[in-house]
Formats: C-alpha cells, sequence, structure tokens
C-alpha cells in the first residue's frame, strides 16, 4: 500500500496539506550551528486534467509562509518518519501555463528547517 507524505501543522493537526505525489527524493543537510538540520524536497501540483489553477492546491502550504507572523511550526510526515520544522524556504517553478495565462502544474522547492521546542532540555542545554 502507498503511503501519502504530507505537512500538518504541529498546534492543529486538524490541518494537513497531503501531497499529490510523494518526493522522489529527500535531501537531509546538517549544520555546524547547533547541529541545525534541513530536509530539502520538491513538491509537484498538477491541475491540468482539472484546467484548475494550480495555486489553489499550494495554498495549503504557501500560506504558511509569512513575514508578518512567527512561523509556523510544522510536522512533515511520511510513513514513519516524523520531522518537526518550520518552513526555512519555499521557491515556485511553475512549469505549464494555459494559453489564458492560468498555471496548472509547478514544482514547489521546500526546505524544512528541524524545530527543536526551545522549552525542552537537552543534554547540549545543560550546563
Amino acid at each position: 500500500m502507498l503511503v501519502k507524505a504530507f505537512l500538518m501543522k504541529n498546534d492543529d493537526q486538524s490541518i494537513k496539506v497531503p501531497f499529490l505525489f510523494n518526493p522522489s527524493q529527500l535531501v537531509i543537510e546538517k549544520g555546524h550551528q547547533f547541529a541545525e538540520r534541513y530536509l530539502i524536497l520538491d513538491l509537484w501540483f498538477d491541475t491540468y486534467e482539472e484546467k484548475a489553477d494550480v495555486r489553489n492546491l499550494m495554498d495549503g502550504i504557501t500560506g504558511w509562509v509569512s513575514d508578518l507572523h512567527s512561523p509556523t511550526v510544522c510536522l512533515f510526515v511520511w510513513g514513519s518518519f516524523i520531522f518537526p520544522c518550520i518552513i526555512e524556504r519555499m521557491s515556485t517553478n511553475f512549469t505549464k501555463i494555459l494559453s489564458r495565462g492560468i498555471p496548472v502544474r509547478a514544482v514547489v522547492n521546500i526546505t524544512l528547517k528541524e524545530y527543536k521546542n526551545p522549552s525542552t532540555k537537552t543534554d547540549e542545554s545543560i550546563s
């Protein structure tokens, strides 16, 4: 059975954005500063057959990125792999646009930064 990946809000897990297609690959980067980890992936969105604006499908995720508020804490879930995170950055490439100017296919490159609850003490924070 195929298990679909999705993002959901950590504070309201009823708000879930399922992916149409599972990522073909995941890239995990680790930085030096405080052992930061990043998950980088491409999300594919396609509404060509429906001839609908693909941005409507993407709103579930793109709406979580805002300069006005603190970042939304999310969970990337794919089967047993759960990655608590915030959306660090996102770029969208519209790959198919109808003659009337409606985008119907897009690839979103998303970088998720691992979220560590600051109120939870770890071995690294104990002096």
